[in-house]
């Protein structure tokens, strides 16, 4: 007679199990006491309540599913998951230490969200088979593969590079004789967040992508770079410089390095583009660039914020990389663009340098040479953008005296991944509207 032998049940298997429970009851918690803990916490009721049935809903699935997963797995998401709630909870902590209302909002967010993205995952994951790899395992291989495989193209002929005073860099260069345009991405992203506005100027000017060093990048900077804002505008300057590119259409995003320029060392910059980029009073932008700014002050913080991206469905959410984009965004992109800062501590540490640095009143200070630039410009922003306000670039338009401000529709702060058309055909609208000397 066949004999049914059950699971065996570990220390660990126990523990997952009590955590499921914890949360259950947590969540009764927050339900049953949703008035006067909201009062507290300076919540609102309805988001305990919201909260509460998201940590019913995960700790129920916890304790269903744990027993035939991975126990790799669940350790795996539990740290994410666990140092998330730390992190939100310092952050917290720090916005309320400012003066902030929002502190409580963003913990009790994280609790909402983060209980039902962890049980999805949990779900995802196969149950355990003999060989199996488990899914954070299969998330870890995947970003380091496509690492691996830009760095093999980075050590190749594919991206000629340049020696400036911080470091080497690469760069793209479609060559030609055409109008020279410099794309600048912002912070987290390379080159490849430029690839279809590339491809459609490509055939009418000479294109050039320097891979900022701002956490996407392949080669780590000497320790003792500046890599402050200023510090990175520095940077693209000296780019140009050694290049010696002239009558140079300079077109910005996301960060706001351009403008830092402008008064400063715009002697090359013949028409500037500022697209949804960080101005005035928005720095650091939105809560991704404040968490990030308050995250790079707490040791380890960076380190355990960026581990949520090795899981796409994280980085797809509102409050990360997904509010900046309107499109969902392919997994293969967000591997590859925060793999270097995944497998490389040289690459935190650059990355750390920049968000440590934020000063509030660093463009409130360059907004006042703005109006010395006279030269053509063009203030194209994101028409959804929630990061960056429409407000914000009508305010940049009306500072710099000969500028032209167009929304580009079904966009946000990535203009050029969102809409890349829309954004491509209003840059050969400003270009032929404001011929050099020599452009036909």
């Amino acid at each position: 007679m066949a004999q049914v032998v059950a699971p065996r049940v570990t220390r660990q298997t126990v523990g997952a199990i009590a955590d499921g429970a914890f949360k259950v009851l947590l969540a009764a918690v927050y339900i049953a006491g949703a008035a006067p803990l909201g009062r507290l916490l300076g919540t609102p009721a309805w988001l305990m309540v919201v909260s509460g049935v998201a940590l019913l809903i995960g700790g129920g699935i916890e304790i269903r599913y744990t027993r035939s997963r991975s126990m790799r797995t669940y350790t795996q998401l539990m740290v994410a998951y666990d140092s998330g709630w730390v992190l939100a909870a310092l952050i917290g902590l720090l916005m309320a230490r400012q003066g902030s209302s929002a502190g409580g909002e963003l913990w009790m967010g994280y609790q909402t969200a983060a209980p039902i993205v962890f049980a999805a995952l949990l779900v995802a994951a196969a149950p355990m088979q003999a060989g199996h790899t488990d899914l954070g395992t299969r998330a870890i291989s995947l970003t380091r593969t496509i690492y691996q495989e830009i760095c093999d193209r980075a050590g190749g002929s594919a991206m000629p590079e340049i020696e400036l005073s911080a470091g080497t860099i690469d760069y793209e260069d479609t060559g030609g004789d055409g109008p020279v345009v410099v794309l600048a991405h912002g912070l987290g992203f390379d080159e490849s967040v430029w690839s279809e506005v590339v491809s459609d100027l490509r055939p009418d000017f000479r294109v050039l992508v320097p891979v900022l060093p701002i956490g996407s990048h392949r080669r780590p900077m000497r320790p003792d770079a500046d890599l402050s804002a200023h510090g990175i505008a520095s940077l693209l300057a000296e780019f140009m410089d050694c290049l010696d590119l002239r009558d140079v259409t300079l077109v910005q995003n996301d960060t706001g390095t351009a403008q830092l320029l402008i008064g400063v060392r715009d002697h090359r910059i013949a028409r500037l583009v500022l697209t949804s980029c960080e101005a005035m009073d928005n720095y650091p932008p939105g809560i991704q660039g404040r968490t990030l700014h308050w995250a790079s002050k707490i040791p380890g913080g960076l380190f355990l914020l960026l581990q949520s991206f090795r899981f796409p469905a994280l980085a797809r959410t509102q409050t990360s990389l997904g509010g900046m984009a309107k499109k969902r965004l392919p997994k293969e992109l967000i591997a590859r663009w925060y793999g270097p800062l995944l497998s490389s501590r040289d690459i935190r540490r650059d990355f750390a340098k920049f968000c440590r640095s934020a000063d509030p009143d660093c463009y409130l200070k360059a907004a006042a040479n703005l109006p010395s630039f006279t030269r053509p410009a063009l203030v194209a922003w994101g028409a959804e953008d929630r990061m960056m306000p429409p407000a914000t670039g009508r305010r940049l338009a009306e500072l710099l005296p000969n500028a032209r401000y167009v929304e580009i529709p079904d966009a946000r702060t990535l203009v050029q991944f969102d809409n890349p058309a829309g954004l491509t055909a209003e840059l050969r609208r400003f270009v032929k509207e404001h011929p050099l000397p020599g452009e036909s």
